[in-house]
């Protein structure tokens, strides 16, 4: 029993960190289309169902990957 409770959380685990990773190449993508023009964030007004805007979601990914980035640079 405990095995497959084990099992299972390591699997919801792996399948967070896809979903995850995933969402982050999305939004990185969506900023360099913002970036570029293409797509302009006041205009668009995309929201997800607990009403926070996507450029919200932008920020908070930007800051994770600076600090993932001075994390990587301090390892070295």
């Amino acid at each position: 029993m405990e095995d497959d409770l084990t099992q299972k959380l390591i699997s919801l685990v792996e399948e967070y960190k896809e979903v995850n990773y995933k969402a982050q190449e999305i939004f990185k993508e969506l900023k360099l289309l913002m970036r570029k023009g293409a797509i302009n964030p006041w205009r668009v007004n995309i929201m997800d169902s607990e009403g926070k805007f996507i450029d919200e979601y932008l920020n908070e990914i930007e800051k994770e990957l600076e600090i993932e980035k001075e994390i990587r640079l301090k390892k070295k």
